[in-house]
């Protein structure tokens, strides 16, 4: 396939008839790129408005064969959002707050939703959408569902796919679909492979009143873990965050061990909200300290809790920076851009001990050749049924 035979001058138009359209080349170079390191091909951007106009941008793409990659926020750390030799589906200008259901605690909104700012509307009624990754102030719903994003309190309240009740989809074909229950699947977590999204219903909760914390240091790695054995069970604990000695000395704290355990409840022995709240915003520094101190490579591997103790004392072998949310065995180690080969190891080393490559942040281009085959077989059967011609985000995941 010749990307750049099917953008010519009459489909450019009408592609400019739909909505903007640009591609220019300033526009382009921007959208090349995400929150990773990774450096795509944008060959244009379209930046629709409403779900009409991205169904007939999918049907035009369809129908000439033009790849497309989705985007929001553009927080990918995986390249999942970075043009591929494709038009860029921007859906950031479709955010609006479609309906609030305070009684029944729902919400219905479109992609390009920011997540703080919902979260800011929902506060006024006492409610919150609870789960809340590190990029809470930038990224968007869409982007959330599309990578099935945790957090750190996602102990107690799980994945994003976890809080949806329904998703409007359009297929490439312009198909316009609502998925519900078993379905949901196919499309939360799925990087934009199978549809975009126009609509998500998501649940709701409370707002919690009480919180506590325990803000706790360890020598030894297998302290650490003894401790998570003794807590994980309390349905109170709403977080359970870790930072590792190289991560702590890289934000000036002692090199030491650190696990962060917040309760809703009074069972920690931190009460104060002002003291709860320079806690957290320790723990939430650790990823733009790091990152403007050269470890700029973020990976999320998932690992299980008994053979945790085992990466632990790889990273620290290795003289790896790492911080997380160890309760649910996601952790986020850190790489300078000279240390590909060590990722590599660590990619080897997840594999071998039953662990899981990406937790949360996706697979998009730069995992791909560590997936297993059953994952991808997976995909494949899928991209079969829902977008059998391969233009949303090919070259990502498989």
């Amino acid at each position: 396939m010749n990307n750049e035979k099917n953008l010519n001058e009459k489909t450019i138009q009408e592609l400019k008839k739909i909505c903007k359209f640009s591609n220019n080349k300033k526009d382009c170079l921007v959208y090349s790129f995400d929150a990773s390191e990774f450096k795509g091909k944008a060959l244009g951007v379209a930046w629709p408005e409403n779900p009409e106009q991205v169904k007939k941008l999918l049907k035009i793409c369809n129908k000439y064969r033009i790849p497309i990659t989705p985007r929001g926020g553009g927080t990918s750390l995986t390249g999942g959002s970075a043009g591929f030799n494709s038009i860029v589906i921007d859906l950031s200008k479709m955010n609006k707050i479609i309906s609030l259901n305070k009684e029944k605690k729902v919400v219905i909104v479109e992609p390009g939703v920011v997540l703080d700012n919902l979260n800011s509307l929902l506060k006024k009624f006492d409610l919150i959408f609870p789960v809340i990754p590190a990029s809470h102030k930038t990224c968007e719903i869409g982007g959330m569902i599309s990578t099935n994003a945790a957090g750190e309190r996602a102990i107690k309240y799980g994945k994003t796919i976890d809080w949806i009740k329904s998703l409007e989809v359009y297929l490439p074909n312009g198909k316009k679909i609502k998925a519900k229950n078993n379905k949901i699947k196919d499309f939360a977590g799925k990087e934009g492979l199978n549809g975009i999204i126009t609509k998500a219903e998501l649940r709701l909760k409370e707002k919690t009143r009480t919180r506590s914390l325990n803000f706790l240091k360890f020598e030894k790695n297998e302290e650490i873990i003894k401790k998570i054995k003794e807590i994980i069970k309390n349905k109170n604990i709403s977080a359970i965050e870790f930072i590792n000695p190289y991560c702590a000395e890289l934000i000036n704290l002692e090199a030491k061990n650190y696990l962060i355990i917040e309760y809703e409840s009074k069972e920690g022995e931190i009460k104060s909200k002002k003291k709860i709240e320079k806690i957290w915003k320790i723990r939430e520094s650790c990823g733009p300290v790091l990152t403007q101190k050269g470890w700029i490579i973020m990976e999320d591997p998932k690992i299980p809790l008994k053979k945790m103790n085992n990466f632990l004392n790889f990273l620290e072998k290795n003289k790896i920076p790492c911080f997380g949310h160890i309760g649910i065995g996601i952790l986020h180690p850190r790489f300078q851009l000279n240390q590909k080969e060590l990722v590599k190891k660590m990619f080897k080393k997840v594999k071998k001990l039953g662990g899981e490559i990406s937790g949360e942040h996706g697979i998009g281009i730069t995992k791909k050749e560590f997936l297993n085959k059953k994952m991808i077989e997976n995909f494949k059967k899928m991209k079969k049924i829902y977008d059998p011609y391969n233009i949303l985000n090919e070259g990502k995941v498989i």
